[in-house]
């Protein structure tokens, strides 16, 4: 739900929906049939927006963007 509106599965995942919502699935223990995947959904990524919230918030004067640059080069050090 942005600002009051609900965002479709099309929106929110593209063309990967099945992909994104199998991986929810399996990090959470569910069946894709599971009636409450939606809450499920909402539920993680809230929570990931705030862990992102959190670590913007302990690097101050850290654009969004350096943000990201230095996650990603993060990511590709460990690969």
């Amino acid at each position: 739900m942005v600002n009051g509106s609900i965002l479709s599965i099309k929106v929110l995942f593209g063309d990967y929906a099945d992909y994104y919502i199998g991986l929810v699935c399996v990090h959470y223990h569910l069946y894709k049939t599971d009636k409450d995947i939606g809450r499920y959904i909402k539920m993680h990524i809230d929570d990931g927006l705030q862990l992102i919230h959190n670590e913007l918030e302990q690097k101050q004067g850290m654009s969004g963007t350096d943000f990201i640059i230095n996650e990603i080069e993060r990511g590709l050090a460990v690969l």
